[in-house]
């Protein structure tokens, strides 16, 4: 489940574009400091995790028990890990889609989906966005 927000919160202090494990991570962090920020998204999150063979696996492992006070290698932030959500230390590529979905879902991530970046430009101390649904 993808979350949404509309797209009337037209301006932003930081718009990210892309709903992968960089662009949540980077959503969160702004988030917890209180930024304001939008993800505009082309596809769906994590898209392109979809497109993995079945067999497919992340070769760098989760860990479900992590002695080192490491973050998990495969997390999108600090506080979460895909081997406790997944309970999986390699994980496919659906079931970091399903990592990602939850993670955006907890945080209540401001994303917009659907949305095709078609050109940027920067008027003064701004840039504006030029997207299928509009400016």
């Amino acid at each position: 489940m993808e979350t949404h927000t509309e797209l009337n919160d037209k301006i932003a202090s930081v718009i990210i574009v892309g709903a992968g494990p960089a662009g949540l991570g980077v959503a969160i962090a702004l988030q917890k400091m209180a930024v304001d920020y939008i993800i505009i998204e082309k596809d769906s999150i994590g898209a392109s995790f979809k497109k993995w063979p079945e067999e497919t696996k992340f070769i760098s492992p989760s860990f479900t028990g992590n002695f080192f006070k490491m973050p998990d290698l495969n997390s999108i932030s600090p506080d979460s890990s895909p081997a406790f959500s997944l309970l999986t230390e390699h994980p496919t590529g659906e079931e970091y889609v399903a990592y990602l979905e939850s993670i955006s879902e907890y945080n209540k991530l401001k994303i917009h989906t659907g949305v095709q970046l078609n050109n940027i430009e920067q008027t003064d101390r701004y840039f504006s966005l030029d997207t299928s649904k509009g400016e």
